[in-house]
């Protein structure tokens, strides 16, 4: 892609004037993985030559049916392994939010479990990368009184790292998480504390570090939130704070391998009349490897002027109100609407590509003729520079279907340098599936 090219992509996309594409990705063909009324939310992870993919398959709600599934995965064709569906857990009531990570042999599969009847627990199962073999014995992760909900599991190839939020009292939350061996067994006599508030947290393993980040909430805003974890004895090393002060909803977090992370969460606000919940957005903040957190500090403005316009590199996308580069809330005559018709619906997901890359995946959706509804969702990808935060990958679609609304991305490392996109797709009238997509980065551009 030459200069001019690029300039003109930057122009069309409302990005900072010097973002330079030097790479390119190619997406394959979706794959289906797994249909149904009742999928949702899918997640996976890379072992050696397969890839695990797991979902929640049933009725949530009243009278519950919701159990945890999964699919192993030819690394090199996602074509199934296993004849039929995993099944990880099929415990009474609902086991719902399932996360899934590797390590020496083994795929260390989480969710959260309400079969007590009472209060939500995290329990685990392993499974064996090779045999597809689930491992007889449950895992009970955090059983404590309270609810234990939203877990996260990630893995530095000889231990799991478990978070995951609680309840402490009405309202109120707190981050909390253990260490899980291999072979099955919790490491830490008690779960560590890492926040005294937050939700919704995400952990990655880099350079011998562990991060985990969360949700915090400001009144009505969403701000992200960090602590370095120590790997030997799970203990809360370091708080980080607020390291983005803007978007906080369902952060996720991405490492290098050199001790560098990644953390890309958004503002998951929704169109209402006055605007009022401000624009939905993407945003990136990092860590780097001696601790600091060069996004902290960023100032959005006044009716978020920054992050309307862009101009912090570290913005990915935001709504931009019509006929402003500001978010004009209570503004007379209601919302205008977007420059764009689109909306950024969130669901970020993000990894590490190589060479101070990282790919982002998020959704953006959309705006109805009525300016409060969302639709014909689709999952874009684009490519940062973790240095520099410069765009090297262009924006561009990764999975569009006009007749389906794709959400809730998932980005997996593979084999030889590729990344598994995994996605629940919604047909019209028709039943849920989770896909699955082959992306490689061609460095011939560079």
């Amino acid at each position: 892609m030459n200069s001019k090219s690029a300039l003109l992509i930057g122009l069309v996309l409302n990005l900072p004037i010097g973002y330079v594409f030097a790479d390119e990705v190619k997406i394959g063909a979706a794959k289906m993985i797994a249909a149904g009324p009742t999928l949702s939310q899918p997640r996976a992870a890379f072992g050696g030559e397969t890839y695990l993919v797991v979902w929640q398959d049933g009725w949530p709600g009243v009278d519950a049916t919701a159990d945890i599934r999964g699919m192993r995965l030819n690394a090199n064709t996602l074509e199934p392994i296993d004849k039929e569906p995993l099944r990880l857990c099929t415990a009474p009531d609902a086991q719902e939010a399932p996360a899934v990570a590797y390590a020496g042999g083994v795929y260390c599969v989480v969710w959260q479990d309400f079969r007590s009847g009472k209060n939500y627990e995290v329990r685990g199962t392993l499974v064996d990368a090779k045999t597809g073999m689930v491992r007889e014995k449950e895992i009970a992760i955090a059983v404590q009184a309270g609810n234990q909900v939203r877990p996260s599991v990630a893995s530095d190839g000889k231990t799991f790292f478990v978070v995951w939020h609680e309840t402490r009292g009405r309202d109120a939350f707190g981050i909390r998480g253990v260490r899980v061996s291999p072979t099955g067994e919790v490491l830490d006599k008690a779960p560590h504390d890492y926040a005294a508030s937050g939700t919704s947290p995400s952990v990655s393993v880099s350079g011998g570090k562990v991060l985990v980040v969360w949700t915090n909430r400001d009144r009505n805003n969403a701000k992200t939130a960090a602590a370095l974890v120590d790997p030997v004895s799970g203990q809360k090393a370091k708080d980080l704070g607020t390291i983005n002060t803007c978007c906080g909803n369902a952060p996720v977090t991405a490492a290098d391998g050199a001790g560098n992370f990644v953390a890309v969460a958004s503002r998951a606000s929704v169109p209402d009349p006055w605007g009022w919940g401000g624009p939905g957005a993407v945003v990136l903040s990092r860590v780097l490897a001696d601790g600091s957190t060069p996004e902290s500090k960023l100032n959005y403005a006044y009716r978020l002027s920054n992050l309307c316009s862009r101009s912090v590199p570290n913005v990915v996308d935001a709504a931009v109100w019509k006929g402003s580069k500001t978010w004009d809330a209570g503004a007379v005559g209601g919302f205008p609407g977007t420059q764009d018709g689109l909306w950024p619906t969130g669901s970020p997901a993000v990894v590490h590509a190589g060479k101070d890359l990282f790919l982002l995946a998020w959704v953006k959706g959309t705006l109805g003729k009525d300016k409060l509804t969302v639709s014909n969702l689709d999952v874009l990808v684009r490519g940062m520079d973790a240095k520099s935060l410069a765009v090297r990958i262009a924006d561009q679609k990764a999975a569009a279907a006009v007749d389906a609304d794709e959400t809730h991305p998932v980005l997996v490392n593979g084999p030889k340098g590729e990344v598994l996109l995994l996605y629940e797709r919604l047909n019209t009238g028709d039943a849920r599936h989770i896909a699955a997509r082959r992306i490689t980065v061609d460095a011939s551009a560079r």
